[in-house]
C-alpha cells in the first residue's frame, strides 16, 4: 500500500518536472530570438533616421 502512494507521489513529482523543463525550454528558444528582433528594429529605426536626416541635409544643402 505504500508503495502505491510513493509510486503515485514520484509519478506527481515528475509531471512537475516536465512542465518545468518544457517551460525551460520554451524560455531558451524564444530569448535569442526576441533579442535578434530587438536589435533588427533597433537597426533599422537609425538607418531610417539617418535616412530621413540624410534627405533633409540634402534639401538644406540645395537651397543654400
Amino acid at each position: 500500500m505504500k508503495t502505491d502512494i510513493e509510486i503515485q507521489r514520484m509519478e506527481a513529482e515528475l509531471a512537475k518536472l516536465r512542465a518545468e523543463h518544457g517551460q525551460i525550454t520554451r524560455e531558451t528558444f524564444w530569448y535569442p530570438i526576441g533579442v535578434a528582433a530587438g536589435l533588427i528594429a533597433a537597426i533599422g529605426g537609425i538607418l531610417t533616421g539617418a535616412v530621413g536626416l540624410g534627405i533633409l541635409i540634402g534639401r538644406v544643402w540645395g537651397k543654400l
